[in-house]
């Protein structure tokens, strides 16, 4: 297995992108690309041209066929992350549970089947396309950058297979990713790199622990409290005056002064250390990451 799956993946891919060339090269030698533009499904539309009907149904059933397979794989590959992201703790347990007779991770194969349909059913084909282009376009990247990385970090590591040309192919790799990305839609690639953003918080947020995160949610409350404070006072003695155009009302100093007493009591509050009896901390009040 060692030599045969690796040898078996760049031999497929190899043909796929020999065959998928050559239908595209056929397609736009049949029909001309401004009448393709027109057609919804324009494989099958040049399929009817030159085979007739028989022909446009044969090639609309491979395509049905290839798209369900792609889908299936999309929803196994999908469910895997969830499940590893979850047994790391990124995501709610329950997405790790193993089905006790087929050994699967099917919470999370049932979550990504849901998550699926409800994509679908949104109606705009193209975006969903986009988005998903997306997804697989930037998880080539990362793993490319992942490569790079370990090869550098871990040489030691045992590797059945090892990339050739290193690092020639992995960069090749991540170049193509990244000049593919100018040809996707630009809804997809705001809606996605918000998502980045996303996954960047949640994991910034599960590294550094839950201590750190009160110190920083803590120094924050008692930063603005006690700007507010200040800024009550000034108001409130006339020291300053604010003219904030469009506010119509204006909050009594005093209710900003609590407000910001509030503020300066939670801050306290979150970066005093906690005992470990209080659950927070354990193991001897060391760090509890979540």
């Amino acid at each position: 297995p060692e030599k045969v799956i690796p040898r078996a993946m760049i031999l497929s891919s190899l043909i796929l992108i020999v065959l998928y060339t050559s239908v595209v090269y056929v397609t736009v030698r049949v029909v001309p690309v401004e009448v393709l533009k027109e057609q919804t499904s324009p494989i099958a539309f040049a399929a009817e041209l030159v085979m007739g009907k028989a022909g446009a149904m044969l090639i609309s059933g491979v395509i049905i066929i290839a798209g369900l397979a792609a889908v299936n794989s999309a929803i196994m590959a999908q469910s895997r992350i969830l499940y590893a992201l979850s047994r790391d703790r990124y995501l709610p347990g329950v997405l790790s549970a193993i089905h006790g007779r087929f050994h699967s991770p099917h919470v999370a194969s049932l979550f990504s089947l849901i998550f699926t349909v409800a994509v679908t059913l949104l109606g705009d084909v193209n975006f969903v396309a986009y988005l998903v282009n997306f997804g697989f376009v930037i998880g080539f990247a990362f793993v490319n950058l992942s490569l790079i990385k370990l090869r550098k970090e871990k040489p030691w590591m045992r590797r059945p297979f090892k990339s050739p040309l290193f690092p020639a192919v992995p960069l090749a790799g991540i170049s193509i990713s990244i000049i593919l990305l100018l040809f996707l839609d630009k809804a997809a690639l705001i809606v996605g790199g918000e998502s980045i953003m996303f996954a960047l918080l949640a994991y910034y947020l599960r590294m550094v622990g839950y201590s750190r995160l009160r110190l920083a949610v803590g120094g924050i409350s008692l930063g603005t409290g006690v700007l507010t404070v200040f800024l009550a006072f000034m108001a409130g003695t006339r020291l300053v005056m604010f003219d904030l155009p469009g506010l119509k009302i204006i909050p009594p100093a005093y209710i900003l002064i609590s407000f910001g007493f509030i503020q300066v009591l939670a801050g306290i509050l979150n970066i005093v250390p906690t005992s470990p009896k209080s659950g927070h901390l354990k193991n001897g009040g060391k760090d509890n990451k979540v």
